[in-house]
């Protein structure tokens, strides 16, 4: 495995050795398919510790965050092929006082569980298979979006949204 430089190139087992690369700019790393990536899995990079991240790793193949950062400054991996968000960053750092966002929207979500528990910014889990939030975070400072989910229950809601509360479509089914 090979240590992320400016412009890298690492071979991931858990991608068959397939080769992706992947662009870090001063503390964002950037990986979208658009960019040729196709990124399966996070497992073997070796993120700096006296750096936090912004992760866009939008419309790639990640079915796990394993091997993420612990902290990172936003997360960005909406249309990948998540079903959990266990083994992500942690924790959400400010910058600059600059608010940070967590999007994992359009995957395959069955549950929340694994999320940062404080987004200073919007956290939008849009477009997945929720039936409840649980394991999603506490505080919200932005918009708070599930939409698009078949929701069952709200419980697990953050105890604070700044912004807005998204949840359309929002159904209990008969007998629940």
């Amino acid at each position: 495995m090979k240590r992320i430089k400016e412009w890298g190139i690492f071979e991931s087992s858990e991608s068959k050795k397939i080769p992706h690369f992947v662009k870090m700019i001063a503390s964002e790393i950037e990986c979208f398919s658009g960019n040729g990536c196709g990124l399966h899995s996070l497992k073997g990079i070796e993120f700096p510790e006296d750096k936090v991240f912004t992760l866009y790793l939008t419309d790639n193949k990640l079915s796990t965050l394993d091997g993420s950062p612990e902290k990172a400054y936003s997360v960005f991996v909406s249309r990948n092929k998540l079903t959990t968000l266990k083994g992500g960053p942690k924790q959400l750092i400010e910058v600059n006082s600059a608010s940070n966002s967590f999007r994992c929207d359009n995957n395959l979500l069955i549950s929340l569980e694994g999320a940062p528990e404080i987004v200073n910014g919007d956290f939008s889990a849009a477009n997945n298979r929720l039936i409840n939030l649980k394991g999603g975070p506490r505080i919200v400072g932005g918009d708070f979006d599930v939409h698009a989910n078949p929701l069952w229950s709200l419980e697990g809601a953050p105890e604070q949204i700044q912004g807005r509360f998204k949840c359309k479509w929002f159904s209990i089914p008969e007998g629940r």
